[in-house]
């Protein structure tokens, strides 16, 4: 089997319906070839109903199976997701990501012909119910909305999200072997970040991640998402993230408080800059200058945490990216 969807959700009954008739209605490719994997992440309201209807429909679709992953957390659910899958490449799908019918086969054109590429995904486009604030222009990458152009290439950890995005499974079972430094949002840590720490782990394991053009999705988007203070929360929380990130998977021989003062020294100055630019009305440029100067500001918010879970990840589990010979005999091994 070439593709396995796999959809990790928790309560998505909302869009779940229409996310799977977009993925039975692929286009081009026979059924016998790919399937449709839902991982429940303890889901309590109709999700796992609206599978079972769904599955139950005759039509030209492929298989569609379902497991329960009691674990909370998207690592949990996409670590099953892998675990679970029997193609040969996964293609990571939200609850409210509708795809564009012609997604699989364009994927695996690309697929056929790619060389040494881990991952590859495309581009998404907002869906949203009601007319966009003038501050969203500014947010939109902030929720997965985003495009590389009209050329396919190799983006490295310019897309930092998994949504729509194609990994060879065996790639992702060894990313998702050893420890991981974001354990998903909880109490005592603000921080999601487990798509971004995914594209990290493929590029520090030698794999590329490419954009490829034509691969488009649609990202649903509701009125509430869009309000401003939760976007500047939002964008807050992904500062953090950042720098979380950046001081676990910096230079193996760097001090911890090294990397961390050369992360406050790139941003207070874009920080005060951008801050001072909002203050000045210059159309539409304002609300951009506010969301990367509320980016800026997560360094500072929360330092503390990040400065305390990257510190103990360093110390016991963070390994040196590998070497050239170490990329080139994973890759041979894999093909």
């Amino acid at each position: 089997m070439d593709v396995t969807f796999a959809i990790c959700c928790r309560n998505g009954e909302r869009h779940l319906k229409e996310v799977l008739e977009a993925l039975r209605s692929q286009k081009g490719v026979e059924r016998d070839r790919w399937e449709i994997l839902l991982v429940d992440n303890g889901s309590t309201d109709g999700t796992a109903a609206i599978f079972e209807s769904v599955s139950q429909r005759a039509g030209n679709a492929p298989a569609m199976r379902s497991v329960r992953e009691p674990e909370a957390g998207q690592r949990a659910a996409r670590k099953c997701a892998v675990q679970n899958a029997r193609g040969a490449w996964l293609c990571f799908v939200d609850d409210d990501n509708v795809l564009d019918e012609h997604y699989l086969a364009r994927g695996l054109v690309f697929a056929a012909t790619a060389n040494k590429v881990g991952a590859f995904g495309g581009a998404s486009v907002a869906r949203l119910d009601r007319s966009p604030p003038p501050h969203f222009a500014g947010f939109a990458s902030s929720l997965a909305v985003w495009s590389g152009g009209g050329v396919a290439k190799d983006i490295g950890l310019n897309r930092k999200f998994t949504a729509g995005l194609f990994v060879l499974r065996a790639v992702a079972i060894e990313a998702m072997s050893g420890p991981w430094l974001m354990p998903g949002r909880t109490p005592a840590c603000p921080f999601g970040g487990e798509d971004a720490e995914l594209c990290i782990q493929l590029v520090r394991l030698g794999w590329k991640i490419w954009y490829v053009p034509g691969l488009v999705f649609e990202h649903i988007i509701p009125a509430n998402r869009m309000r401003l203070g939760y976007l500047a929360s939002l964008r807050a929380r992904q500062g953090g993230e950042e720098l979380m990130l950046n001081l676990a998977y910096g230079p193996g021989g760097a001090s911890l408080f090294g990397l961390w003062l050369l992360q406050v020294l790139r941003a207070l100055p874009r920080l005060v800059f951008f801050l001072g630019m909002f203050a000045v009305p210059l159309r539409g440029t304002r609300w951009k200058n506010l969301s990367i100067a509320l980016f800026q500001a997560g360094f500072f918010q929360y330092t503390p945490v990040a400065l305390s879970k990257a510190g103990s990840f360093r110390r016991v589990a963070c390994k040196p990216p590998r070497s050239t010979a170490e990329r080139n005999n994973a890759r041979s091994e894999t093909t």
